[in-house]
């Protein structure tokens, strides 16, 4: 065996974690917008509010859009006078 081949694994691993870091931190591609210009502690706590609702343990991005925890946050939000646009921050 080549006394290279070990590194050779490693580093192929090293870039293959690497790359599946880098492959879960994509950007966001939503916000909620409030219809009611509510400020960010307002936001937060009617985000903290809905989420605990919804009885969501993990970070929103995390959740299936279609799962009813979801669905049930979503209302929450919209019924606090927010909507989920789509969100460019170019």
């Amino acid at each position: 065996m080549n006394a290279s081949y070990p590194l050779k694994i490693a580093g192929f691993a090293s870039i293959a974690l690497l790359l599946a870091a880098c492959a879960n931190t994509a950007p966001p591609t939503h916000r909620w917008a409030s219809t009611e210009d509510a400020n960010k502690a307002r936001y937060t706590a009617d985000h903290n509010t809905c989420k605990k609702n919804a009885l969501i343990e993990v970070d929103q991005s995390q959740l299936d859009p279609q799962s009813p925890a979801f669905q049930a946050y979503k209302q929450c939000m919209n019924n606090q006078g927010y909507v989920l646009t789509a969100y460019n921050d170019e």
